[in-house]
């Protein structure tokens, strides 16, 4: 249960925070008040590095030649090393030397074949003592028996490796003899049944039933059937299944070349101990027969004494020195793959036999699990899948891996079919393919592989369908809702989800593949079902917990669909917003998600990239509880010290200020909303009375207070504004501008950024509520002439002589607040204005005016919502309406 908990922990990379002009808040992310003026995704500066990105193993990036480190080392040492970043070279030696060994005794084995046959048998057979004349035969025979079950041992051994291990077993337990009982070492090699110490990331949980076959499978109560024999069942004779069994055979195969090689040394060296060849009656003048035997019994001796050093190098190296653990662990392989390993050594030992010994030195364990993902046989196809994702995972071996398997043709392919498999007896490769397809996408180029490919898309969103058989052994839909969140497992479904959403996550990187995601049939839709929630859920504040996994891995997807530039990403958020439980379900995680505030940041995240529209903007405000929840969100920020939730604060701002930006219905339902002992409420109550001893505020007054916050300030300003034009409430505009004022000149004069761009955006709107007795007497207070004021506003247009991208606004504040101050305050400030000559720095901006300044909100570089007076039009008004300077001196030019 921990181990899966582990492989299901969510991975979110937290966003480098940008400037955004305000000193006192840290950004993890884009407003969409400002434009993104940042490098497309994959765009590289020269000294910029990005994570999946592969660096040329030629040349370091600062374009030195990389150092070299095997300059001191010994010959030795650079072996040792060079193991390490290959750990199969180890293997594909030994498989080497075997194969030398093995074609020594073989050729040495022919040779004395055609002696025997030619020289002893055809030459002098009549003469042959009649102990000779048996002695060759049935060393003849057996290295013949030999000879055959030496050709096949390899395909009996690669089909069924272990199966020598129910002969130990029986010769260890029917045995009494102590030199057989130190025999458990050779019997723990053929079986392979040690396991490796330590931890298993890929071994399946104790509880999960596991899947002990794989293939075409047909489930009949408890007995499994096929559609092909299993290799160790097959009955060769029909009434002698129980002995003449593949696994038996192979077992006897074995057991016949020792056997064959030790009768063939005990005839041979007892007749060259002899030597008596001759007959008593013959004289043997050219000593002919007698060489004959002698070069025959020689090399018959000779070929099976190479053979048992092959079969003594062979037991050495597997059994003392634990070749194939050994590299098994160098490769990071576990316990479950150690059967590929082995097979990877008898393709290699295969192959040094039949063609040349040097064929097997070109074999790794890469392009050996790339082919085994084309077989046929499901259990070399997970042995694969289980290499490359290990191998892939490695920081040694990744870059190759993940080169090899991008290149080699019908790869990726192959692995896009894996994952829409629906066999539950294939849900480890479904799973392990998955997996892998995680693992490439997280690189730039792979990524754009597999997105390249046809029908990518609906092959990954096959893994968040749920298929009635992929909830086999799993617990059942009641017990799940039941437990909620203490569910200590996932359901096999439920996991495929999860990684079906991180692959669909690092492919939406792509601004093409977010269309292309969310265009997909029912994708859309899938991803707002997961995102459906209840009270019980959020009881715990366990992480770990599946269900919250899988809701914060789509909510991480839409946002990334939500939040597209363009006209890509208007398409989407539409698409989005079209679906009737989008913003119910994204409320409900507002409303009862204070223990998980991720989850709550990425709905409210959400919320703010869909309320960029007009429409989906309307259809959000009438859905009851979501303003009343932001505006809670926000006004509580004040008080909270947690970053997360501070971040949550100011996403709740943002997204109310978008709400209300241009849009009468939602600047009303803001207005109807009441603080009530710390909480935000849309009514007071069935009893009037007893709801008014309660209010302590509204919404408006807890703004109006928030405005000289170092954080949140400049939203509250921001929904203040917006409040004000749009309200249709009477005498709304003159209440806030007589709370308002005097904390907006303050924050001018002693503030810059953005706090200081959204005081003079409120000032520009309700400074002309205000008489200019009023006014004069609020700027005495706060030690500010009308000089002061207007020279603070020269020198804003002075500093800003081009467009801001951080302050896109604050030249069309300014002239909004020059206009108003002229319009309404005629006496204290035209005169200043012609002073200062103010109209000749409203000159120097229309020359330099920006299609940036005719948006009030963007989505990427995009502009989404346009100002109602578009900024030349603002600008040519100012110069009508402010006055000409009396002076002639030439305007100086501006620095």
């Amino acid at each position: 249960m921990p181990q899966q908990q582990e492989d299901l922990a969510l991975d979110i990379v937290d966003t480098p925070p940008t400037a955004g002009g305000n000193g006192g808040r840290v950004r993890s992310r884009i407003s969409p008040f400002v434009p993104d003026v940042s490098l497309p995704p994959g765009v590289l500066t020269p000294s910029s590095t990005a994570p999946g990105v592969l660096t040329p193993p030629s040349s370091s990036r600062d374009g030195s030649k990389p150092s070299s480190k095997t300059g001191g080392l010994t010959k030795k040492q650079r072996r040792d090393q060079e193991h390490r970043a290959a750990p199969e070279k180890a293997l594909t030696l030994f498989a080497v030397r075997l194969a030398v060994l093995e074609k020594i005794a073989s050729q040495v084995g022919t040779l004395s074949f055609v002696w025997a046959t030619v020289v002893l048998l055809g030459g002098f057979a009549i003469t042959l003592k009649e102990i000779d004349f048996w002695f060759v035969t049935v060393i003849l025979v057996i290295e013949g028996a030999r000879i055959f079950s030496r050709s096949h041992e390899l395909e009996w051994q690669h089909q069924d490796a272990g199966a020598t291990a129910g002969m130990f077993d029986w010769v260890y337990k029917h045995s009494s003899d102590a030199l057989v009982r130190s025999k458990r070492m050779l019997v723990s090699t053929f079986t392979m049944s040690r396991e490796r110490k330590g931890d298993d990331k890929l071994q399946t949980a104790a509880n999960q039933p596991t899947q002990a076959s794989y293939g075409k499978e047909f489930q009949t109560g408890d007995h499994r059937l096929t559609r092909t024999w299993s290799f160790s069942n097959v009955p060769l004779f029909p009434l002698l299944d129980w002995i003449l069994s593949a696994n038996k055979i192979s077992r006897l195969l074995y057991w016949m070349q020792l056997v064959a090689a030790c009768v063939a040394i005990a005839l041979s060296v007892y007749r060259l101990r002899t030597r008596n060849f001759t007959r008593e009656s013959e004289v043997d003048t050219v000593n002919n027969h007698s060489s004959a035997l002698l070069i025959f019994y020689s090399l018959a001796t000779f070929e099976a004494l190479v053979f048992l050093l092959e079969r003594s190098y062979w037991q050495y190296q597997i059994t003392v020195r634990k070749i194939l653990l050994r590299v098994n662990e160098m490769c990071g392989l576990s316990s479950q793959d150690l059967s590929t390993t082995r097979r990877f050594f008898y393709d290699v030992y295969s192959q040094c036999l039949t063609e040349s010994i040097f064929e097997g030195l070109k074999m790794d364990m890469v392009d050996y699990a790339l082919t085994l993902l084309q077989s046929e046989i499901p259990g070399e196809q997970l042995g694969g899948l289980r290499v490359l994702i290990i191998f892939s995972s490695k920081k040694e071996f990744a870059e190759d891996t993940l080169r090899t398997l991008g290149v080699k043709q019908g790869s990726i392919e192959r692995l896009l079919e894996m994952v829409t498999w629906k066999n539950p007896a294939e849900h480890e490769i479904r799973k392990a393919a998955a997996n892998l397809l995680c693992i490439m996408v997280k690189s730039n180029l792979y990524s754009n592989r597999v997105a390249a490919i046809s029908g990518s898309v609906e092959g990954i969103f096959s893994l968040l369908t749920t298929c009635e058989d992929d909830d086999e052994g799993a617990p059942s839909p009641a017990e799940y809702t039941r437990l909620g969140a203490a569910l200590p497992l996932a359901p096999w479904h439920v996991e495929m989800h999860i990684i079906g959403l991180r692959i669909l996550k690092k492919l939406a990187k792509d601004p093409l593949m977010c269309a292309k995601i969310g265009l997909t049939r029912g994708l859309l839709s899938r991803l707002i079902s997961f995102i459906d929630t209840d009270p019980a859920m959020f009881r715990s504040s366990e992480e770990s917990n599946p269900r919250i996994i899988l809701i914060k891995k789509s909510l991480d997807l839409l946002n990334i669909l939500a939040s597209a530039s363009g006209s890509s990403g208007k398409m989407l958020r539409e698409h989005i917003a079209k679906i009737v439980f989008t913003i119910s379900n994204l409320r409900s995680i507002l409303k009862y998600g204070q223990r998980h505030t991720t989850l709550q940041v990425m709905a409210t995240d959400i919320l703010c990239s869909l309320a960029m529209d007009e429409d989906v903007s309307h259809m959000i405000g009438r859905t009851g509880g979501v303003l009343r929840s932001l505006a809670g969100l926000l006004i509580g920020g004040r008080v909270v010290e947690n970053i997360k939730q501070k971040e949550l604060a100011e996403l709740a701002g943002e997204t109310l200020a978008l709400l209300v930006l241009k849009n009468r219905e939602n600047c009303r339902r803001m207005l109807s909303l009441k603080v009530m002992q710390g909480e935000v409420v849309e009514h007071e109550g069935e009893n009037e009375d007893a709801g008014r001893e309660k209010v302590r505020m509204d919404v408006v007054e807890a703004l109006m207070k928030m405005m000289g916050d170092w954080e949140f300030g400049d939203l509250a300003m921001s929904i203040l504004r917006s409040l004000c034009k749009h309200s249709e409430h009477a005498g709304f505009e003159r209440r806030v501008a007589e709370r308002t004022v005097r904390e907006a000149i303050r924050l001018l004069e002693i503030r810059a950024g953005r706090v200081q761009e959204a005081a003079i955006g409120l000032l520009a709107v309700v400074v002309g509520e205000l008489s200019e007795e009023e006014l004069c007497k609020v700027m005495e207070d706060e030690a500010v002439m009308p000089e002061e004021m207007a020279a603070k506003l020269e020198r804003l247009l002075e500093r800003n002589s081009r467009v801001s991208t951080e302050l896109p606004r604050l030249r069309r504040y300014v002239i909004e607040l020059a206009l108003a101050l002229a319009e309404h305050h005629k006496t204290k400030f035209m005169p200043v204005f012609e002073k200062l000559h103010f109209r000749s720095k409203i000159r120097l901006v229309a020359d330099s005016l920006s299609e940036l300044e005719n948006y009030a909100t963007f989505s990427g570089a995009s502009g989404v919502t346009p100002f109602m007076v578009p900024m030349s039009q603002l600008v040519d008004t100012a110069m009508e309406r402010l006055p000409k300077s009396s002076s002639s001196r030439p305007i100086p030019p501006s620095t």
